[in-house]
C-alpha cells in the first residue's frame, strides 16, 4: 500500500524498508539483521537511540508511529504494527 503524505506519494513501510532506515541512519549493521527479521532488535544488539532514528525516519517519511517498545520487536513485528496503521489511513 502506498500512502499520501503532503504533496507527494510515499513507498509502503516493508522489511526492507525497515532495514535500510537501520543500517543507513541508525548505523545498524546489515548483518546482524540478515535473515533476522523476526529477532527482537535488542536481541541483535539494537539500542533504543537507534530505535529513536528509525522512529524519526520512519515519521519523516511515512508519517506513521512506530509502536512503543520497537526495540523488543522484530523487523516483521514493526512492519505489520505500521501496515495495519497505514490501512486505516484515508
Amino acid at each position: 500500500m502506498t500512502i499520501e503524505h503532503g504533496t507527494g506519494t510515499l513507498r509502503p513501510v516493508t522489511a526492507a524498508v525497515i532495514e535500510e532506515i537501520l543500517t543507513t541512519h541508525a548505523g545498524v549493521p546489515a548483518e546482524a539483521l540478515e535473515g533476522q527479521l523476526d529477532t527482537p532488535l535488542e536481541e541483535l544488539g539494537v539500542d533504543s537511540l537507534a530505535v529513536l532514528e528509525l522512529e524519526a525516519v520512519v515519521a519523516d517519511r511515512h508519517g506513521l508511529q512506530v509502536p512503543e517498545g520497537a526495540v523488543g520487536m522484530g523487523v516483521n513485528a514493526i512492519v505489520d504494527q505500521l501496515t495495519a496503521v497505514e490501512g486505516g489511513i484515508g
